[in-house]
């Protein structure tokens, strides 16, 4: 899109849009680093929020998939109208995240999902793998704190 020849109407769009994605942006960061529930509260919270930030969220649906488990809806239903980034921890790939239209949506020269979209989802898959990662290092770490203490209590009777 030539930005020099953009009405008013359509910068007010995009920016209404980035808002969107911002917004949603940072409530999956509060769900991520603010509960410390286990997984799959915390994947539920996660689909109930991601459709926000898509440019048609009363149409939208998210699943995540970790360890061959899926998280969605009840109400779920896989379209075709559908884009997926993978949850990777560490190297490893353990799930996706999707998004996707219970309908047909008028494509954009990006086609069903605006760029920014695609981008939205990576990060966000992105940062549910750095979370499950994290709290697999914290979990090793307490469990390495708590042998430790163990053995040097044992040491000194």
């Amino acid at each position: 899109m030539d930005q020099e020849n953009l009405s008013i109407d359509q910068v007010l769009l995009i920016l209404r849009e980035r808002a969107k994605e911002l917004n949603c942006l940072y409530e999956v960061e509060e769900i991520l680093t603010g509960s410390s529930g286990p997984l799959p509260e915390i994947f539920q919270a996660l689909i109930a929020t991601i459709p926000s930030g898509w440019q048609y969220p009363e149409i939208c649906q998210a699943r995540i998939v970790y360890q061959d488990i899926s998280y969605q809806e009840q109400s779920y239903t896989p379209t075709i109208w559908a884009d997926t980034a993978e949850i990777k921890e560490d190297s490893d790939i353990v799930g996706s995240v999707e998004v996707s239209y219970t309908r047909e949506v008028p494509p954009s020269e990006d086609g069903f999902f605006l760029q920014k979209e695609r981008k939205l989802i990576k990060t966000i898959a992105d940062r549910i793998g750095q979370t499950i990662l994290h709290r697999k290092l914290k979990s090793i770490i307490n469990e390495w704190e708590t042998a430790s203490s163990s053995l040097t209590g044992k040491t000194s009777r």
